[in-house]
């Protein structure tokens, strides 16, 4: 059943409660109530997906034994259209270990990041969607190195933002961080080394920003928890100080797209049995596919390896002349505007692609009979290629 409507002030004779959970209700665009301010027991409020509308109340900062706030929507579409100007009164929740604020408007809360640092006890903290920019970091153009000081933090999840900022050294100093997603923002400057220290972290995202620089090994020295590394459609360049560097971790997504990692194909990633999603598209790499980068990928799923200048047979000799069937759990495969030529594997025919894209390459032959067994194929496409004889039926 979805409430709707006023909140009962009745709700004041439950003066022990410890716990209320408003959320995935249907209050129509009121405000939330202030009085939800006086329950000074209260150590968890959810008013998240609840449509609640207008400025958050002040009086939130009389909860001073709150340790989980959720006001936002981390789980999923932001669909929040809650505000809040001025955050100080958050400033007194010294207990809070969660903070979900995602998907609301702090575009005008010039004083989010001080007071962020004003919670040494945040274990999760969600800022997706909110408007943030950089008007509101006044140091110089770069997160305050007091970021450092959250020693607790967990979570950290700011993308869909505007904050075109610089990521400080000291961020390396968040000893307890599993997770840091700050994709969709407008992020300038190198990435710090400091990120190497992070040694809980298992996932860390910040694609799609405008960082610039050489990423080196110290960069990934301590990342041992590591399992997702996304990074994709910035201006990287991996310049490795040793070419037979083996990395800490064993990734299960690695995304590089629009960084440098050729011409040659790195050893490193050979080194990554657990990948089951890869995407080193337009990264520069021209040499020649090599077979063991084939038998390394057991689990993959996702491969994008489109926009480069790969060159090389589509079938490789030696003990696995046909090796593609290596790849069994392969649903999307993306090779297109690539050198690759000759014809075109049947043991293709063998997998349960989706999505088969070798548009713009030098692939030449007839199409194999196999092909006719990827009943479940959404996506086909082989243009601008030297193909020839009928289509199978």
């Amino acid at each position: 059943m979805t409430l709707k409507g006023e909140i009962s002030h009745s709700l004041l004779d439950l003066k022990q409660l410890k716990h209320l959970d408003l959320s995935c209700n249907d209050f129509e665009g009121i405000q939330v109530p202030k009085f939800i301010g006086s329950f000074q027991n209260l150590r968890y409020l959810n008013l998240s997906y609840s449509n609640f509308g207008g400025n958050i109340a002040p009086q939130l900062g009389n909860l001073s034994e709150l340790h989980v706030l959720s006001l936002g929507s981390f789980h999923g579409p932001f669909y929040e259209t809650t505000s809040m100007a001025n955050m100080k009164c958050l400033s007194t929740l010294g207990m809070l270990h969660h903070l979900d604020m995602s998907g609301m408007d702090l575009s005008k809360a010039t004083d989010w990041l001080q007071v962020i640092n004003t919670l040494p006890s945040l274990v999760q903290l969600h800022l997706s969607g909110c408007e943030l920019s950089n008007l509101h970091v006044q140091i110089n153009g770069s997160f305050p190195n007091s970021i450092g000081q959250l020693s607790s933090l967990e979570i950290l999840d700011a993308i869909f933002n505007k904050l075109d900022v610089n990521l400080p050294d000291s961020i390396g100093q968040l000893s307890s961080l599993e997770e840091l997603s700050i994709s969709y923002n407008r992020l300038d400057g190198s990435l710090p080394d400091s990120l190497g220290q992070l040694s809980k972290l298992t996932s860390l995202d910040f694609s799609y920003n405008l960082l610039t620089g050489v990423v080196t090994e110290d960069h990934f020295i301590k990342l041992v928890s590591l399992k997702d590394l996304k990074g994709s459609a910035n201006k990287l360049i991996l310049r490795l100080q040793v070419a037979s560097w083996i990395p800490p971790f064993q990734l299960g997504t690695l995304s590089l797209r629009n960084w440098v990692l050729g011409p040659q194909f790195s050893l490193w990633l050979q080194s990554q049995k657990d990948l089951e999603e890869l995407d080193i598209s337009n990264t520069d790499i021209s040499s020649p596919m090599p077979e063991l980068f084939v038998r390394s990928f057991s689990k993959l799923w996702y491969l994008n390896m489109s926009n480069n200048h790969i060159r090389g047979p589509l079938l490789f000799s030696g003990d696995i002349p046909e090796c593609w069937e290596k790849w069994s759990w392969l649903v999307v495969l993306n090779l297109k505007n690539n050198s690759l030529f000759g014809e075109i594997p049947r043991t293709l025919g063998s997998l349960h692609l989706r999505y088969l894209n070798m548009h713009g390459n030098k692939i030449s032959g007839r199409l194999p009979s196999s092909l006719m067994n990827l009943t479940d194929l959404d996506v086909f496409k082989l243009g601008r290629n030297e193909l020839t004889g009928s289509i199978p039926t």
